[in-house]
């Protein structure tokens, strides 16, 4: 059980522009990219950032959620949050990028956990 990455989320309504900004904030470029259309979004990771695209009513279910950590094994945290009394937000599901889930710790810190496949 181990966290790979942590992502800072970051909600926005323009990828294109947000996107360059922060290629030449962090020197660098784009990592992944990709369309979540279930959910009318659009995804790009930059370093440490995921940007979060979407119009406002696309976006607001998942404004509370404060952090993205990529996982090496999803199976293996799911326990761990039920052991550890973790309120499953949004239970374990199929994303473009593999698998998730949304929980909040006994303190309210809200998380998703992403493993990809």
């Amino acid at each position: 059980m181990k966290i790979l990455k942590s992502y800072t989320r970051v909600y926005v309504h323009h990828l294109n522009a947000t996107i360059n900004r922060y290629q030449q904030l962090l020197s660098t470029t784009v990592e992944s990219r990709f369309k979540y259309p279930q959910k009318g979004l659009e995804l790009a990771s930059i370093g440490n950032l995921l940007l979060i695209s979407g119009n406002e009513n696309s976006l607001r279910p998942f404004r509370t959620t404060q952090i993205t950590f990529l996982v090496d094994d999803l199976d293996e945290f799911v326990v761990f949050f039920k052991q550890h009394h973790f309120q499953i937000i949004h239970p374990y599901q199929h994303v473009p990028t593999g698998k998730n889930i949304t929980v909040k710790d006994p303190e309210g810190f809200i998380a998703e956990y992403v493993q990809h496949v």
